[in-house]
């Protein structure tokens, strides 16, 4: 059997790593990695290595595929007993009580609500200037703008 070879880390601290960086800013730190390493790359959170899946194909695969992807203990830490992190009989009963909420007769009930939120976010956003889009993500669903 072959072995496959870790992904590549971007550069770190001695002894705690990545933490800093990630504590700043997560997202921020997340789209650095991609942008020197690639979309799949291993983080270091002080000695633990966290392997970080961040390409949509491989995001797909991981909640879809769910012999390949097994949850940790750190991943229920992290998430609780949310949908994200169960498993076996637990997750079958959430997945099935979530998927009336995106069916495709409930998007398209919501989908007017959908444009005019996205419509009124947008509207203050100025032709060439950068966003921070995990920032306008979290205004559009808490339905607030800082503009």
């Amino acid at each position: 059997m072959q072995r496959e070879t870790a992904p590549p880390s971007p550069p770190s601290f001695p002894v705690v790593g990545h933490a800093p960086s990630f504590a700043r800013d997560p997202f921020g730190f997340v789209s650095d990695a991609v942008e020197s390493v690639g979309d799949r790359f291993v983080m270091d959170l002080c000695g633990r290595d966290i392997y970080v899946l961040a390409g949509p194909s491989d995001i797909e695969t991981a909640l879809l595929d769910r012999e390949s992807f097994a949850k940790l203990d750190d991943f229920r830490i992290a998430f609780g007993d949310a949908l994200l992190s169960v498993e076996g009989e637990q997750w079958q009963r959430q997945r099935h009580a979530m998927e009336e909420f995106f069916s495709p007769r409930r998007i398209r009930d919501h989908a007017e609500t959908i444009r005019t939120v996205t419509e009124r976010q947008v509207e203050g956003w100025e032709a060439g200037e950068r966003l921070e889009l995990d920032r306008e993500m979290r205004q559009l669903r808490c339905g607030t703008s800082s503009r």
